[in-house]
């Protein structure tokens, strides 16, 4: 899974001064489908391995543990009618939140013993997936967010609606 390639940063002007680097190279077909069968998931295989945009996205171990966590709440009958890769992409990644939004969590003080809003928190995500899109931003800090984010109710719905 891992290897050291040196070769591939010797034709840079600007050598860093490395001991060693570490390339991470894609999961193999072959390691997706003993990491499934070894978990009890093959089915999971035979699902995804005809559609090879769907091998692509899981030779990541954390798409495909996204998908392992999502297939088991996935409905084969609705999976089946999905036509495009887009389509089941989305609708893989829609399961996944919504498992993650409704497992019992362990910060129910925060909450005061509410169950998470689903629709609102996937809203707020969404919103906030905008602003750092906006800004360029890939990593969120809640330390670097800027009350400007706030200033204006209009904005957003649920800014509005969160503030009554």
């Amino acid at each position: 899974m891992f290897a050291v390639r040196s070769e591939e940063y010797s034709n840079y002007a600007n050598k860093l001064q490395l001991n060693g680097a570490i390339y991470l190279q894609p999961l193999t077909n072959n390691q997706i489908c003993n990491y499934l069968t070894s978990i009890n998931y093959i089915e999971l295989w035979s699902t995804i391995s005809s559609d090879l945009d769907l091998v692509e996205l899981v030779k990541t171990p954390l798409l495909l543990s996204i998908t392992v966590l999502a297939f088991q709440e996935i409905s084969v009958g609705k999976w089946q009618h999905l036509n495009f890769t887009a389509e089941r992409i989305q609708y893989l990644l829609d399961v996944y939140i919504g498992r993650m939004l409704t497992r019992d969590i362990k910060f129910r003080a925060y909450l005061k013993n509410k169950p998470l809003n689903a629709k609102r928190t996937q809203m707020w995500l969404v919103w906030l997936a905008q602003q750092m899109q906006r800004e360029s931003k890939t990593e969120f800090l809640i330390e670097e967010m800027q009350p400007s984010l706030f200033k204006n109710e209009r904005e957003h719905p649920l800014l509005a609606e969160t503030l009554k």
